[in-house]
């Protein structure tokens, strides 16, 4: 653990020499800066136990070639948009200063025992599952996971949200996959169980909200004459959502299933007026009926640096595979009790 430890050590003094630095208050700078201590700083310390630990060499080659084959392209892209900011002595600049910090930096204390450690951590890293907020960087900035993000599910850097024992669940234990680059956070409304918010280099936000919600009265009378899929057809009309969010236009829905439930899906495009002008969304719902609960999955995308209908559309066009294979891994524990 001893290693672990210094090289955190070892980020926080790389990371507070670039975040003083005035050159370094552009977009983007700072993360970048950081994430290159961090993979400089990882390539140097494995560099050092092959030599000093022969037997560990074949190792821990082994895992920083498995971590380039992984993320490199993120670090190239990096560097490019690096010099596109700061031109490329500027960005050389920066470079040298970290690899010297690096070189500085006291390891005679490391023992076999905590390279082994430090290895197998990079092989978790190699996994999405350490140094998350660090690794979720490289993964924004792969050209792979940007232009098809279905990548990032289907090569299992996912974390799972449950919501047992949360206060507005209701009751209900329910698990949901999420990418890890996406960042949960509290949210304010009062069904809404939390929220996670991915950012894009390209100044693209996608948004997920899990809502559950007690069946309003009305609808309960109403459910008594309809069925199940009329009930849900009901919830998804275009007067419901006009009604819900002011300016939102229904462009499509239909049914699927849901952990085995009924469940209906309706895609949405959002135009809010605010004190900036109109700002336009784009997104999908998921709904399914269970335990007398309206369950509700929204995922949802905007588009900063395109402001239009039409830009989100195409931001949201990327994003629909995602957010059906993440709809669809939706699981009810409740059930298994």
């Amino acid at each position: 653990m001893k290693s672990i430890t210094i090289f955190i050590i070892f980020f926080l003094i790389v990371s507070t020499n670039l975040s003083s630095s005035k050159i370094l208050n552009q977009e983007n700078i700072d993360e970048i800066g950081k994430a290159y201590g961090f993979y400089a700083g990882q390539k140097f310390f494995l560099s050092r136990i092959a030599d000093d630990y022969p037997e560990l060499k074949t190792y821990a080659l082994k895992v920083d070639v498995e971590f380039d084959s992984h993320f490199f392209e993120s670090v190239q892209n990096m560097e490019k948009i690096a010099v596109t900011i700061l031109g490329k002595e500027g960005w050389q600049t920066i470079k040298n200063k970290v690899d010297d910090q690096i070189k500085n930096i006291d390891l005679s204390r490391i023992n076999k025992e905590s390279s082994i450690n430090f290895i197998e951590t990079v092989e978790r890293r190699i996994q999405g599952k350490a140094d998350i907020p660090m690794i979720s960087t490289f993964i924004s900035f792969h050209p792979q996971y940007s232009s098809n993000p279905l990548y990032e599910v289907l090569d299992s850097l996912v974390k799972e949200f449950k919501t047992e024992g949360l206060e507005k669940t209701l009751g209900l234990k329910l698990g949901y996959i999420v990418p890890i680059t996406w960042i949960e956070k509290e949210a304010r409304a009062p069904h809404i169980v939390k929220k996670f918010v991915g950012r894009r280099v390209d100044q693209g936000l996608i948004q997920f909200f899990p809502l559950i919600k007690e069946i309003p009265i009305e609808v309960k009378l109403a459910s008594r004459l309809l069925g199940q899929e009329e009930l849900l057809e009901m919830i998804s009309s275009n007067d419901v959502w006009e009604e819900a969010i002011p300016g939102t236009k229904v462009i499509d829905r239909g049914n699927t299933t849901i952990a085995g439930e009924k469940a209906s899906w309706t895609k949405i495009s959002i135009a809010s007026e605010s004190t900036f002008g109109t700002v336009y969304g784009c997104g999908i719902v998921y709904t399914f009926i269970y335990d007398n609960k309206i369950v509700q999955s929204y995922y949802t995308v905007s588009n900063i640096a395109e402001n239009t209908e039409h830009g989100n559309m195409k931001l949201f066009e990327l994003y629909e595979d995602v957010f059906k294979l993440l709809a669809s891994k939706i699981y009810i524990y409740n059930k298994f009790e």
